[in-house]
């Protein structure tokens, strides 16, 4: 079985931390001009980042999106979500984005990300500013994990239902006790969950395997490290759209 991506909230951190990368400058006029120089810049299957600019007293980041995994429609119909997820990153910084921040913070500007979808061109878009900026300057509170991983959860539900293939449509992300569950609604008129039984091991070793790929790729290893830090395992079920009989397979956070 193919598990199709959902963007979780990694995207949003890892599109801050481009930005701080590419700071070299103390001037927020000048960075911005730097990173101009750099666009576009690939961000792997997620898409790239087109551009910035100074616009009503904030840096504008403009990003185009890949939309095979990346909704924007969802995001447009809950911005709040969107919002959060760009203050969860901006509280948990590293150091090039702590520099950033102050940055921000010093010139009294602040922050919008405009996500484009490559197909569509529908925008949406999130802003944190000047005075969020300023406290978030001044925090030196790190998010939880539980928080992060909250936070991961709620931006891919957003993004659900989506068809992963033919038989195979991913329905939620949910946290039960210490395990993520995947849940993929399957219809068993044209495919056999007793076959997906037979081949439990191969599966599984599947499954880790790709999640040990996802760790290392833009879209997904924020939500991994974020199981990692909360000691979550990570779990597949499989549930027949007729029978309603299900099939769990569950991959160890330690084994990968």
């Amino acid at each position: 079985m193919r598990a199709k991506k959902v963007f979780f909230l990694g995207v949003f951190a890892v599109l801050a931390f481009t930005v701080c990368s590419c700071f070299g400058e103390s001037r927020l006029e000048k960075f911005v001009e730097k990173l101009n120089e750099e666009c576009p810049t690939s961000m792997g299957e997620a898409g790239e980042m087109t551009g910035v600019e100074l616009k009503d007293g904030n840096a504008v980041v403009k990003m185009t999106v890949n939309e095979e995994i990346f909704s924007i429609e969802a995001l447009k119909a809950n911005p709040e979500l969107l919002h959060s997820a760009h203050v969860l990153n901006f509280s948990n910084p590293t150091d090039e984005m702590k520099e950033f921040i102050d940055e921000l913070r010093r010139c009294g500007a602040g922050l919008t990300y405009v996500y484009v979808g490559n197909v569509s061109g529908n925008e949406v878009s999130a802003t944190l500013t000047s005075r969020e900026i300023k406290e978030l300057s001044r925090s030196n509170v790190n998010s939880d994990p539980d928080q992060q991983l909250d936070a991961q959860i709620a931006i891919a539900n957003a993004q659900l239902p989506v068809q992963i293939d033919e038989t195979t449509v991913m329905s939620k992300l949910e946290r039960d006790d210490d395990c993520i569950v995947y849940y993929y609604d399957v219809d068993d008129t044209q495919f056999s969950l007793d076959a997906l039984e037979e081949s439990r091991d191969l599966l599984t070793t599947s499954f880790i395997d790709n999640l040990r790929q996802q760790k290392e790729q833009i879209a997904t290893k924020d939500f991994i490290r974020a199981c990692i830090l909360a000691d979550v395992d990570i779990a597949y079920c499989y549930r027949g759209t007729t029978t309603g009989r299900e099939i769990r397979f569950y991959v160890p956070i330690d084994s990968i």
